[in-house]
């Protein structure tokens, strides 16, 4: 039953101006760098007083509310944290401007303390106040981590008196901080493995690494939980998809949880995973299925549009609240009943109210149970955004007090803010105050306290002072003397994850675990050799030998994330056996984890592939075998016979249709292609048998290996937005090659479909439309990175369509528009001066004179010298290779035999390279000069003619080859020109040109990194 809370006595001392029980520090807390703070909501919008609105709160009965902050000692608090005093640790956000960031306004981090412990901070102290976009805040030793402007770094206070000793020093940058909006990198926090965890949001693609790492060396990812090892540098993607994930923990047993908005807001966490997102696709086009949230419930009716939801009154009430969740919080305390204990608490936006889920045990992993909602506000500036159990094992939250939320519209109101605290009855702290001041043996013996909170505090405290190469010996003996009296798992865990981040639990002890009787320690051996970049080779045997027997379905779960972490001549026996258990088909994960460990070797290793599509037991594991070796029929013919000789030797009907169904699945999109070895007599075979069904896929397969397919079909699979984005984008490709009537529209109207967004940019280029530069333009802002180059490509197609572009880029609609010499070449082929003299405002003048030219090698010549060339990032220099080089030229085994081949070139010789790339159109043998060729629909093109017959003739531009029909032809013009446009380097870092030249000079080819 709900009860109408009293106000605390503590809480009604007035907060509109500063307390008298809040001790102040010397520093001129309130004194803001930057602009000064200010408010954007209309005036006389202003929120309920931090009296009225908690006596407005509704909690469970028994439980109370205290204010333990509130304006003007905190502000936009966006981020708690406790640190090993027990102290606050709060994010003042007030960069944030709704929908952007205003980068003259400065953020903050504050310490707030509770001194007499009576539930009220008592002592405020600014740690940090020149923040720029800052949104978390993780305590470590002698100072703390941050997530701030892009990166994730550490600020130093090596003297301990609670100011940051200087400014951040980046660990890691390249998180986006424009495009990205609301969905902001966020949410630092400690694993029990000694990791600092992180998440991300959808809407923008981030290229994560060291400062000054080169893209080779970075990590690319949009939504998704990350880590990051403050020992190693190791930056790794843990999990990849949902929305905007903006809430994290784990539970007894170490297993992570994360909420999330609109499509599902529990999920939990198994490494390597790709969950459903809200749009857009994965990475990896070849995944084709993503795994679907872990509740089985929605907080708001998901049969109406997730927009609707807001309004949190009649069916969104009374399923929770609405759409929209910020923290995550699985409860592990001591002073709440033990009923909540393990169960996952979440602020619900909308419905201003904390979500409660119950996490069960089920099949491989979990599923989310909803419990009872905890708390109302019944009031409505209020915005949960964060909670946390504290050392007493009281929860605070903080409320972001506005009227807005992630896609504010009316405004901001950046001087309100609480920090609620919810606690049964009056709690008491049961354990010490301050855990820096306890001995290496006092914090071991922290290990077995009810409330968790001591225990993540003693291992980051130990943990730290291991780190610093402090002495640890005896809270290592400690631990391991208590390890034989413990019984039940969680206490196990507890000593084993410290243990383990100090270095005192090694690969023996981790193989060890796999033999326990329990199957979480199970699971727990097999992740902690997953910490490694590759498995080591000692355990890989071990681990296959464990899934030949292994009788726990959530033990096999992390069995086939290993694969991600093996070798290929690993991966294969492990699967072998992972798939062997029938009893896993319909699992919730299990499956697409398999496929998610096995897919980047099926193309490479063919023969592996079809011998475990013959004996899996798993049927999603037989259709994606068979869809995925299909699709590499079309770069490899001998693959699709593996495929027919399969069907020809098992004439299992089941076994049959998972593999036809793979195969017409890989074939959607496409119209033609040629027929495997041996097809005709399976379809004869296929025609006799009596499953319809057969007969059916096996005619659809023969009508695209035979006559090919029907114009309304493609039209039909590339507005499916349930079909994967590959078999859509191979739709349009052909589709487009078609010029169909009616293209133009159709492809228009699927500009915002983020999955196939790039392609529709890409195809619009085929067709005259006065809408398509206006409608490119507008939309540019919200593309991903290969829809925007796309984008220009098409705006760079006609005269008209650059002439918008170029205004576009003069007027600096937005950030990032640029032209690459390629693409300002084929605008100056257009002859038109007024848009030459406006290409050259905006990007600069297309020809050097000879003399600017030669003066140009020089100037690199004497930069490159032996010296620096030896430093160049070959493998870098590869990827850069293959961005501007590779598409004409081919060097070793890589690239396109369009441009003369430089594998036996003079590469040798510094000059015979910068003399080519700096004036690259001097001396042009007619095989390697450029035509424009204009087209009826308008459309110019620049590139050489790689073949023609009296029917076609094929065009290899700067970025693709296309085969043209004559009678598309206006006009060809030959130019002296060679297709590798001038300015090549101009855009170039030093660095990059040292890394090209030194990959360009090299005696073999390097290792293709992933960029």
């Amino acid at each position: 039953m709900l009860s109408r809370l009293l106000l605390i006595i503590t809480a009604l001392v007035p907060l509109w101006t500063a307390s008298p029980a809040v001790a102040h520090d010397d520093h001129a807390d309130d004194v803001h760098a930057g602009k000064a703070i200010y408010n954007s909501q209309q005036p006389g919008e202003d929120p309920t007083s931090p009296e009225a609105s908690l006596a407005a709160i509704t909690v469970p009965e028994g439980f109370e509310v205290s204010t333990f902050a509130a304006e003007p000692d905190v502000a936009q608090p966006v981020a708690l944290e406790f640190d090993d005093r027990g102290r606050v640790w709060v994010v003042e956000f007030y960069t944030y401007a709704g929908r952007g960031y205003d980068g003259e306004l400065r953020d903050r981090i504050l310490i707030l303390e509770d001194t007499d412990h009576d539930g009220v901070h008592d002592r405020r102290t600014v740690f940090w106040n020149q923040g720029n976009r800052l949104t978390s805040v993780l305590p470590g030793s002698h100072g703390c981590w941050i997530l701030n402007e892009g990166t994730l770094s550490w600020l130093s206070d090596a003297d301990g008196d609670d100011k940051a000793d200087g400014p951040p020093q980046p660990a890691l940058d390249g998180f986006d901080q424009n495009q990205v909006g609301h969905n902001i990198v966020n949410g630092l926090m400690w694993g029990p493995d000694g990791w600092i965890y992180g998440r991300h949001g959808i809407q923008a693609t981030s290229l994560v690494g060291a400062p000054d790492a080169p893209p080779s060396e970075r990590t690319q990812l949009n939504c998704s939980i990350w880590r990051y090892h403050p020992v190693s540098k190791r930056f790794e993607v843990v999990t990849a998809g949902t929305t905007n994930p903006w809430g994290l923990d784990y539970n007894s047993v170490g297993e992570f949880f994360f909420t999330n908005n609109v499509i599902g807001h529990d999920w939990h966490v198994l490494p390597g995973a790709h969950y459903k997102r809200m749009y857009g696709a994965d990475f990896n086009p070849h995944f084709y299925e993503l795994i679907d949230q872990h509740a089985d419930h929605y907080h708001w009716d998901h049969s109406a549009s997730w927009t609707d939801s807001r309004d949190s009154m009649g069916a969104h009430g009374e399923l929770g609240g609405g759409h929209s969740h910020c923290g995550g919080m699985i409860y592990l305390g001591d002073n709440w009943p033990a009923k909540y204990r393990d169960r996952l608490f979440m602020c619900n936006t909308h419905g201003r109210r904390i979500n409660e889920d119950i996490p069960v045990r089920h099949e491989s992993g979990y599923v989310l149970k909803h419990g009872k909602d905890f708390l109302f506000a019944n009031q409505q500036w209020f915005r949960g955004v964060d909670l946390d159990y504290g050392p007493d094992g009281g929860v605070y939250l903080n409320d972001w007090t506005d009227l807005g939320e992630c896609h504010d519209n009316d405004g901001v109101h950046r001087t309100s803010g609480r920090i609620y605290k919810v606690t049964w009855g009056q709690p008491k702290q049961n354990g010490p105050k301050d855990l820096t001041k306890l001995s290496a043996v006092d914090l071991a013996k922290l290990h077995t306290h009810e409330n968790e909170w001591y225990v993540r505090h003693a291992r980051r405290q130990l943990t730290g002072r291991h780190r610093a190469g402090q002495d640890v010996s005896a809270a290592v003996a400690e631990l391991q003397k208590m390890q034989p009296a413990v019984n039940d798992p969680v206490a196990q865990l507890r000593l084993i994850w410290t243990l383990y981040c100090l270095d005192a639990f090694p690969l023996e002890d981790q193989l060890a675990l796999l033999n326990s009787e329990n199957e979480h320690l199970r699971a727990w051996g097999i992740k902690l050799l997953m910490n490694e970049e590759q498995i080591p080779a000692a355990a890989q045997p071990k681990l296959i030998a464990l899934a030949k027997s292994e009788s726990s379905p959530f033990v096999r779960v992390y069995l086939a994330s290993a694969l991600q972490k093996l070798p290929s001549e690993s991966v294969w026996p492990l699967a072998e056996q992972l798939c062997g258990y029938a009893e896993d088909a319909d699992d919730h994960n299990i499956p697409l984890m398999l496929w998610y460990g096995l897919e980047p070797q099926v193309a490479s290793q063919p023969q592996a592939a079809a011998k475990l599509l013959a004996s899996t037991q798993i049927p999603l594991i037989r259709t994606y075998i068979a869809r995925r070796l299909m699709h590499e029929n079309e770069a490899n013919p001998e693959v699709g016979p593996l495929l027919v000789e399969a069907l020809l030797q098992n004439k299992d009907p089941e076994f049959r249709r998972q593999v036809l169904i793979g195969m017409t699945d890989a074939t959607r999109g496409w119209r033609k292609t040629i027929a495997p070895a041996n097809w005709a007599q399976l379809a004869a075979d296929l025609e006799q048998n009596p499953e319809e069904t057969l007969d059916e896929l096996a005619r659809e397969l023969s009508v695209v290996f035979g006559d090919g397919r029907a114009m309304e079909q493609l039209q039909k699979i590339i507005k499916d937005r349930d079909a994967t984005p590959i078999d859509r984008m191979n739709a349009i490709e052909i589709f487009v090659a078609s010029r169909p009537d009616g293209a133009a529209p159709l492809l228009q109207s699927l500009m915002n479909d983020r999955a196939i967004e790039a392609a529709v940019a890409a195809g619009l280029a085929a067709f005259d439309d006065a809408k398509t530069p206006n409608l490119l333009l507008n939309r540019y802002r919200w593309f991903k990175a290969d829809a925007r180059k796309a984008a220009v490509e098409t705006l760079c197609s006609r005269p008209e369509y650059a002439e918008l572009l170029l205004q576009a880029m003069k007027d600096k609609r937005y950030e990032n528009l640029d032209l690459t010499a390629a693409q300002a070449r084929q605008i100056a082929s257009f002859e038109n001066p007024a848009l030459t003299a406006m290409l050259e405002e905006v990007w600069g003048s297309l020809q050097s004179t000879e003399a600017e030219k030669l003066e140009r090698i020089e100037q690199l010549k004497h930069a490159l010298s032996d010296e620096v060339l030896a430093k160049a990032d070959t493998a870098h220099g590869r990827l850069l290779y293959n961005k501007t080089c590779a598409a004409c030229h081919r060097l070793f085994d890589a690239g396109e035999n369009i441009g003369p081949n430089l594998t036996g070139s003079n590469r040798d010789s510094l000059d015979y390279l910068l003399e080519n790339m700096i004036a690259p159109s001097a001396v042009v043998p007619k095989q390697y000069q450029t035509v424009t060729v204009v087209l009826a629909s308008g459309r110019v093109l620049n590139g050489l003619i790689a073949s023609q017959t009296e029917r076609s003739l094929v065009l290899q531009t700067a970025q693709e080859k296309l085969t043209i029909d004559r009678d598309e032809v206006e006009l060809v013009k030959p130019s002296t020109l060679s297709l590798m446009p001038e300015g090549q380097l101009d855009k170039m870092t030093p660095e990059e040109i040292r890394d090209l030249i030194g990959y360009l000079q090299s005696r073999q080819q390097v290792e293709l990194r992933r960029e």
